[in-house]
């Protein structure tokens, strides 16, 4: 169980440059201390803030270097792990050699490792993906064997930490919303605007959402389920480009707004205004974006371009790309209720509550 009442989040970039890992840990660090699991609580990034003193809502936000060799007063840590969050080529030597020494100085203090993404199994990798994926797995195993706790986002990730954890728990974490509504409304009874959809994410993640998504927009277009897609995230990229080309070349009748990106409130009132969105990732990898469950916490129904899922309870969730082109009328009849039970997911086993309570009874 914790040996502290200060943590150390180790995460790559301090705020305003904060990666999905970095929003994670930092909503996170948040609700740990509102239920008072931690009376204090030190973010430390690659680099230092421009301002030294500068504090997120009690929480200082530091150099993790900096912070692990001179915050040696029994903190435990919490690294928030990927490839090349703290080096390019993955194999972040400092932070290793840091945690290392700071275990041998604090020796009943706990670290907690998690892992956001492991390395690549695929065959025929070129060579520097090789030599990334060596230095990734050397690292991910130098941190299992520093750590008292680890944790996986996926089950897939699950099976890869297990082989190299010499018989250590291994636990999966579930991921919550990057963007929440104000949890006093009443998400399932807002008006929605008729045929506003949602793109949410980076401009890569909105255009490969757009291609693998393409052929059922223009025909729920054509069957006016869908007059506007809103795209929320950065611009001014290639990306961005052919995301506004590909919708035109989609169908002449379809408004798609850039919106650039915006501040988390304004992200919501979209979102509360949406009939609809739009993802592109497979269904397994579902369980590790902030950005689908934030669909899910504003109660929109989600549509997957995955070939409809086996297992029941997804059936029940999301809209998937071949069962609408095959009856497109499924949508109108059965958003509501898929909305209501992704919502009830989310309420059930994704809120920042719920994260805050499973990682107490994880470091325990």
């Amino acid at each position: 169980m914790p040996n502290a009442k200060k943590l150390i989040v180790i995460i790559p970039n301090l705020p305003p440059i904060v990666c999905g890992i970095g929003n994670y840990a930092i909503k996170l660090s948040r609700q740990l201390l509102k239920i008072g699991m931690y009376d204090e609580i030190v973010v430390g990034g690659n680099q230092a803030p421009t301002d030294n003193k500068l504090k997120l809502e009690n929480i200082e936000l530091r150099q993790w270097a900096e912070v692990l060799k001179n915050d040696r007063d029994n903190a435990d840590v919490f690294l928030n792990f990927a490839p090349t969050a703290y080096s390019k080529f993955g194999l972040p030597l400092q932070l290793l050699n840091d945690l290392n020494i700071y275990k041998k100085h604090n020796p009943n203090a706990q670290i907690s490792t998690i892992f956001h993404e492991t390395w690549m199994d695929n065959s025929g990798l070129k060579i520097h993906h090789k030599l990334k994926n060596f230095f990734t797995k050397y690292t991910a195993t130098k941190c299992v064997d520093l750590s008292n706790n680890v944790s996986v986002i996926t089950d897939e990730q699950f099976g890869r930490i297990k082989n190299i954890a010499n018989n250590k728990n291994i636990t999966v974490q579930k991921i919550a919303p990057n963007i929440e509504p104000d949890l006093n409304l009443d998400v399932l009874n807002i008006a929605r605007e008729k045929g506003l959809f949602i793109n949410f994410g980076l401009a890569h993640t909105r255009l490969w959402t757009l291609e693998k998504n393409k052929e059922l927009i223009r025909k729920m277009v054509d069957a006016s389920l869908v007059s506007k897609i809103i795209g929320i995230g950065p611009v001014g990229n290639n990306y961005a480009v052919e995301e506004i080309n590909l919708a035109k070349e989609i169908s002449s009748k379809l408004e798609y707004i850039q919106k650039g990106a915006l501040d988390a409130s304004d992200v919501s009132a979209f979102m509360l205004k949406a009939e609809g969105g739009f993802i592109g990732q497979s269904v397994d990898s579902l369980s590790k974006s902030s950005s689908f469950w934030a669909f899910a916490a504003h109660a929109i129904p989600v549509i997957s371009p995955a070939i409809v899922d086996d297992r029941e309870n997804l059936k029940q969730l999301l809209f998937f790309k071949n069962e609408l082109l095959a009856d497109i009328s499924l949508f109108e009849i059965s958003k509501k209720e898929r909305a209501e039970n992704l919502y009830k997911m989310y309420k059930n086993s994704h809120s920042w509550e719920i994260i805050a309570a499973d990682f107490k009874k994880w470091v325990n």
